[in-house]
């Protein structure tokens, strides 16, 4: 048998990347290091200042862009295929059962399969898994007008958001999470364009739940589509008989840049029944189910007419323990979530039954924001989080002097 591995309780640092960093494995200069990072259902990308992507974890649906005769290890491995086509990535998306990584000149890679409650979709019409990285939309281009990705996002679906205000979505779409409804005939992952609101209106960000699709337009809406069971995706109910997936894009009230205050939503993220927004002012957002602490709301919040709600379906503040805190980046996945502040800080909240949001052994929930990473004082600080599935990658950098970390 193998080796059995242990949970982590706590963030604890890898020697796999602090080796990597001393051999000069990661960039020209010295101290290069990784840049960026995702977090998937049962595996983790990075990305060094190479721009070469790294995987680790399970690859039961090619989701490591390794070669199936590669069995790999528990210890994170470049994607060769990339190194060797020279796809510098700037971005990685990692889904439940795929991955997608965008590069320095707005090309797109994915890899995996996609799958929905009935099993297997496939990667496109012809390949159930693909393990290696490839192609999977060509954008229109012109001498003069050449159409690039800039974003993606990934969940059971992949949304990806281009130069040109565009955004396309495919993968599983049984709960309205592509925006249409589709037939068990259209469920191959194939991308599609999203529309919403006015076709004049372009898109600047895109965000994603477990089965939850969000798009933020230039005029500073927030749109949304998906399962809305638990009121996930901040519509409201049209009605205790109502239908809850919502199949086309609709507004989200309260987040448009009038509402407040002039600010706009700059990133969104979801897990089973909850969403969270961040806004370009450092304010975050949440509504969905609410019984274990997945909205970081006080108890005073949840309160209606005297008695305690089990969601919300409409966006509330969160409000954190350290006043006048600046977010800049959340990510969300199961039942919880972690925002990083600008001065460094990392915050938790939700449920984290397989310690993925690193409170310890004695306290693995949270019902409001908890402090992991002080904003000031500590020897390290926070740069970016990602969550997955029943894990959590942060990136952190020391405060101190070289070689006192």
């Amino acid at each position: 048998m193998g080796e059995v591995l242990q949970p982590l309780e706590k963030l604890k640092r890898s020697y796999w990347a602090e080796e990597g960093i001393e051999r000069g494995r990661f960039g020209a200069e010295k101290g290069a290091g990784l840049e960026s990072l995702a977090a998937g259902g049962q595996h983790a990308l990075f990305i060094d200042e190479n721009g070469t992507v790294w995987a680790c974890g399970a690859d039961d649906e090619g989701v490591l862009g390794l070669p199936p005769t590669d069995s790999g290890d528990y210890f994170p491995r470049p994607i060769q295929s990339l190194v060797d086509e020279g796809f510098r990535a700037i971005q990685v998306a990692a889904g439940d059962t795929f991955s997608a990584a965008i590069s320095t000149t707005g090309d797109l890679r994915a890899w995996g399969t996609f799958r929905d409650s009935t099993g297997v979709l496939g990667f496109s019409k012809d390949v159930r898994n693909q393990n290696t990285p490839s192609p999977i939309l060509q954008l229109p281009s012109g001498p003069e007008d050449n159409e690039k990705f800039v974003s993606a996002v990934a969940t059971q679906h992949l949304m990806l958001l281009t130069t040109h205000g565009n955004v396309y979505i495919c993968g599983s779409g049984e709960y309205g999470e592509l925006g249409r409804k589709v037939s068990a005939r259209q469920q191959f992952p194939v991308p599609q364009k999203a529309f919403f609101g006015a076709r004049a209106r372009k898109a600047v960000a895109i965000g994603a739940g477990g089965s939850t699709s969000f798009i933020v337009d230039d005029g500073g809406d927030v749109w949304a589509c998906g399962q809305n069971n638990s009121g996930q995706l901040g519509v409201g109910f049209a009605s205790p008989k109502a239908s809850s997936v919502v199949w086309t894009p609709t507004r989200v009230a309260g987040l448009s840049r009038a509402d407040l205050d002039g600010e706009t939503v700059v990133q969104i993220c979801g897990g089973e029944d909850a969403t969270a927004f961040l806004t370009s002012g450092g304010r975050v957002f949440t509504c969905g189910m609410a019984d274990i602490g997945q909205l970081g709301l006080a108890r005073a919040q949840l309160m209606r007419d005297g008695e305690p709600v089990r969601f919300l379906a409409t966006p509330t503040q969160v409000i954190f323990p350290d006043p006048n805190v600046r977010i800049v980046q959340i990510s969300s996945a199961s039942r919880g979530t972690m925002a990083v502040s600008a001065d460094g800080a990392l915050y938790a909240w939700g449920e984290g039954n397989s310690f993925e949001l690193g409170l310890g052994a004695d306290e693995r929930n949270a019902e409001t924001p908890r402090v992991l990473v002080r904003r000031a004082g500590g020897s390290w600080k926070a740069e970016q989080v990602a969550r997955g599935g029943t894990h959590t990658v942060c990136l952190l950098r020391s405060r101190l002097p070289q070689g006192q970390a």
